[in-house]
C-alpha cells in the first residue's frame, strides 16, 4: 500500500511556527506595555501642561497687582489737601473706596483719583477740579478676590494698607488666588 506523499503541517506553514514571528500572546502583551507607556506619556503632558497654565494664570494676577500698587504708589506720596481742606487721603465705605487728591496735571488745582470696587473689579477714576463727580474710570484689577470681610483699603496715622487679592484665573487649573499687600507712608501732615 502505497501511502500518498503529504508535506508536514508544519513545512505547509512555515511562517506560522517560525521563531521569527510573534505570537499572539506576544503581541497582546507588547500592546499592552504600549498602551501603559502611552498612558503615563499622556498624564505626564497634562500634568505639565496644567502646571505651566497655574504659572501663567498667576503671573498674570501678580503682574496686574504690582502694577496696581505702583500706581498707588506713586498717587499716595504725592496726595496733598482737597480744595475745601478735605483730607488727601480717605478710606471710606468700609474701606472698599479709596479717595485720594493728587495734582496730577501740575496746576495749583488737585484731582480726585478715586478706587473703588465694583463687580469683583478694583477700578480707578478720575475726577478734575469743578467736576469732581463726573469720573473718568479704567480698571486697574479684573479679578480682585477680596471679601466684604477682607477690605484693600486701611488707614492709621499715616499709613495706608493696600491688601489686594487677586484671582489668578477661572480655576481652569486649580490655581489660587494670588495676595499682594503693601504699607504705604503719606507725607502731608494731616492728610489721613
Amino acid at each position: 500500500m502505497d501511502r500518498p506523499i503529504t508535506m508536514p503541517f508544519k513545512s505547509r506553514f512555515p511562517r506560522a511556527f517560525s521563531e521569527k514571528a510573534f505570537s499572539l500572546i506576544e503581541l497582546l502583551v507588547a500592546l499592552a506595555l504600549l498602551s501603559m507607556v502611552l498612558a503615563m506619556a499622556y498624564g505626564f503632558y497634562f500634568f505639565a501642561y496644567g502646571g505651566w497654565g497655574r504659572a501663567e494664570a498667576s503671573s498674570f494676577a501678580l503682574q496686574e497687582a504690582r502694577q496696581a500698587l505702583a500706581t498707588l504708589d506713586r498717587e499716595v506720596r504725592s496726595a496733598q489737601r482737597g480744595p475745601d481742606g478735605q483730607k488727601a487721603v480717605q478710606v471710606l465705605a468700609l474701606g472698599t473706596q479709596l479717595d485720594l487728591y493728587v495734582n496730577l496735571q501740575g496746576d495749583e488745582k488737585p484731582e480726585l483719583v478715586r478706587y473703588l470696587i465694583r463687580e469683583g473689579r478694583l477700578e480707578r477714576g478720575l475726577a478734575f477740579p469743578d467736576q469732581y463727580e463726573d469720573f473718568q474710570w479704567q480698571t486697574v484689577v479684573s479679578r480682585l478676590g477680596n471679601s466684604e470681610g477682607q477690605p484693600p483699603f486701611t488707614a492709621s496715622d499715616q499709613k495706608l494698607l493696600v491688601e489686594l487679592i487677586v484671582n489668578s484665573g477661572n480655576n481652569q487649573w486649580g490655581s489660587r488666588p494670588v495676595e499682594v499687600s503693601a504699607t504705604f507712608t503719606v507725607r502731608s501732615k494731616g492728610a489721613i
